[in-house]
């Protein structure tokens, strides 16, 4: 093989590669995310609170009950766990919770659901 076409042929394959790894580590560079970030965040006085989390798309599924099955923890999201962050500590149904950043999980049931507010911080995709 002549030294020219062993010149493109690398470069191809270098091009190739770069494209790939450009196209895996950015977001939306071919397609919209199927479960795209969002935050809300509320602002009362002094009290800050954010949530960020990555919203399912439900595309004709039934959710709850069955992809998300009941009595069972669920991330709360798609993706990365949800997030919840206060500036200030609160009282949520009688108990303290401290200012700072927590995972966000629930318990989902027929009619009632538990929110489980989790201090550790977990990657992409990992169970309670």
């Amino acid at each position: 093989m002549n030294t020219f076409l062993k010149r493109v042929l690398i470069s191809l394959t270098v091009i190739a590669l770069g494209l790939f790894l450009y196209s895996t580590f950015v977001e939306n560079i071919f397609a919209p995310r199927l479960s795209p970030k969002d935050t809300v965040k509320f602002e009362l006085n002094d009290l800050e609170l954010k949530v960020f989390y990555n919203r399912p798309s439900k595309k004709n599924r039934v959710i709850f009950g069955a992809l998300v099955p009941f009595d069972k923890v669920w991330r709360t999201g798609a993706n990365e766990a949800t997030t919840f962050e206060t500036n200030k500590p609160l009282e949520v149904k009688g108990m303290p919770l401290p200012a700072g950043k927590y995972t966000l999980w629930t318990v989902p049931k027929d009619s009632v659901w538990t929110v489980i507010f989790n201090t550790k911080q977990y990657s992409w995709g990992c169970r309670f």
